[in-house]
């Protein structure tokens, strides 16, 4: 081989760049081309516009490469862009799959107060049922009930267990007696806060707890059903949750059972309208 084809071959390699996946294949091309010049520099010594001519070629295939190079950086660029738009728009789809589940649960819930109402309608939920409990009229306990489920024997603190109904409802609304009878006792401990006990002619006894005050009765006054005897709060350890905690036994004792039933018959007849629930 000739010194000036040597010099060709050598200004015909080209110098290891950094090569992105991206421009692989097009450098291996460019090579490949770059290889066939070579071998026809090394079979006849090249005219000076035959080596003008491979040198064009390589810079212009630099050039390429350069340009290839800056392509494929554009492309990490786009896919970048890519997977911040993909987060953008993941969160949207987030916030719609919670919706949805938020729409079932309000769906069910009007679905509940659906069969509620047409329970009543319909008489399935009969007014009468109150004789079953010895009543022959009732009335509902919190004027203006926001809630109320059946948590008879839910867990509570100290490994206690719930032993009654709670009727949530606005501080402040009024507090009725659930049947004629008298006004056994009243009480104030850390649990129940402010409290009393009526005793009902129909020989059942009733606890009211959380009382934010009693209304103007005292022990051993007689009230009638619907009476006002005292005031809905959150006294002793219903702090933050305005509710009337109440209890039947209907031995007249302490034979407390559960008076969700009793609850739900005199809304019944009391309201005749969904029971309230959240």
């Amino acid at each position: 081989m000739t010194a000036c084809a040597l010099a060709v071959a050598s200004v015909l390699t080209l110098s290891p760049l950094p090569a992105s996946a991206a421009t692989d294949a097009f450098v291996a091309a460019e090579n490949a081309r770059l290889g066939r010049h070579r071998r026809v520099a090394q079979l006849a010594p090249p005219s000076i516009d035959t080596r003008q001519g491979v040198y064009d070629e390589r810079a212009e295939i630099l050039a390429e490469l350069a340009a290839s190079r800056f392509t494929a950086g554009l492309q990490l660029v786009d896919l970048a862009g890519y997977r911040e738009l993909h987060e953008r728009l993941r969160r949207p789809i987030d916030a719609l799959d919670t919706l949805e589940v938020e729409v079932q649960e309000t769906i069910a819930d009007i679905e509940s107060r659906r069969e509620d109402l047409v329970a009543v309608q319909s008489g399935l939920v009969d007014p009468v049922a109150l004789e079953e409990f010895g009543l022959d009229f009732a009335a509902f306990p919190v004027e203006a009930p926001s809630e109320f489920v059946d948590s008879w024997g839910a867990s509570r603190s100290g490994g206690r267990s719930h032993k009654g109904t709670d009727i949530l409802g606005p501080y402040g609304t009024e507090i009725r007696a659930i049947e004629d009878g008298v006004i056994e006792r009243w009480s104030n401990s850390s649990l129940g806060g402010l409290s009393l006990y009526l005793q009902g002619d129909s020989g059942a006894r009733y606890f009211y707890a959380h009382l934010s005050a009693l209304a103007d009765v005292s022990e051993g006054d007689r009230v009638h059903a619907g009476q006002v005897i005292g005031f809905n709060g959150d006294s002793g350890n219903a702090r933050g949750t305005p509710h009337l905690h109440f209890q039947w036994a209907p031995d007249g004792g302490e034979g407390w059972q559960n008076p969700y039933a009793l609850l739900t018959a005199i809304w019944a007849q009391d309201r005749q309208t969904p029971l309230p629930r959240r």
